[in-house]
């Protein structure tokens, strides 16, 4: 899925829960997450943090448009801006508006449910994709570099001594799950990444076996059988 289409689903509210095509549960049929989610009055405290990344450049300008400076904004980029008339106003927000696609986002806000940040960046930028991703990713400042991400450090404070003794009947699920090949900076703790990344979640439950599915008795030779028997 791109940005754009992305963007789209979110601005409609039609974004269903899967991703890449494939719906997404938990890892274990009777988890404290499948229960927590199902039970009827779930607690305040017991949410499911959601990281979306949309990898590449953004028009930030006709996303978030600064009516504000509208004649600069329009001078500026006259045969690609957004008309005045067609930019979705927010509640108690006279200085900025949305793109008149993203009427869902636009909802959200006037709901309250939604924050704009803007003029994200850092002292004297070097235009560096690579080292702005590192920032956002570690939490750090710019003059500092750090290993691990803000995400992972959070989670290993959470949960020390992780992997050792995981999982256990407080916490039959994963910390946290990334769509992918490989997790991210900003899951990285102190010694390892905190989280599992799973390219292709119908391969991954053939593997480790589903609630619904017994996985298979047979294992490879070696050291492979090994670490299938870890996983599963």
């Amino acid at each position: 899925m791109n940005r754009r289409k992305f963007l789209t689903a979110a601005s409609s509210l039609a974004l269903p829960l899967a991703l890449n095509g494939f719906g997404m549960k938990a890892l274990a049929h009777n988890s404290n997450l499948v229960k927590s989610l199902l039970a009827a009055n779930v607690p305040y405290t017991d949410r499911v943090l959601v990281i979306i990344n949309l990898n590449g450049g953004n028009d930030g300008m006709n996303t978030v448009i600064p009516l504000d400076q509208m004649s600069a904004y329009t001078t500026l980029r006259s045969n690609i801006a957004i008309p005045q008339n067609k930019v979705l106003t927010l509640a108690g927000n006279d200085l900025t508006g949305l793109h008149p696609a993203m009427t869902g986002l636009r909802d959200l806000y006037n709901d309250g449910k939604l924050s704009i940040i803007h003029s994200v960046s850092y002292p004297n930028p070097d235009q560096s994709h690579y080292r702005s991703s590192d920032i956002w990713m570690t939490g750090e400042d710019s003059n500092q570099t750090y290993e691990t991400g803000w995400a992972g450090r959070y989670l290993d404070d959470r949960f020390p001594n992780y992997p050792a003794n995981y999982p256990n009947l407080t916490m039959e699920d994963p910390l946290a799950i990334q769509i992918g090949y490989l997790t991210s900076t900003t899951l990285l703790g102190p010694t390892q990444s905190m989280g599992i990344a799973i390219n292709d979640p119908n391969s991954f439950y053939s593997l480790v076996g589903a609630a619904s599915a017994t996985s298979p008795d047979y294992l490879p030779c070696c050291d492979a059988a090994l670490l299938f028997e870890i996983l599963r």
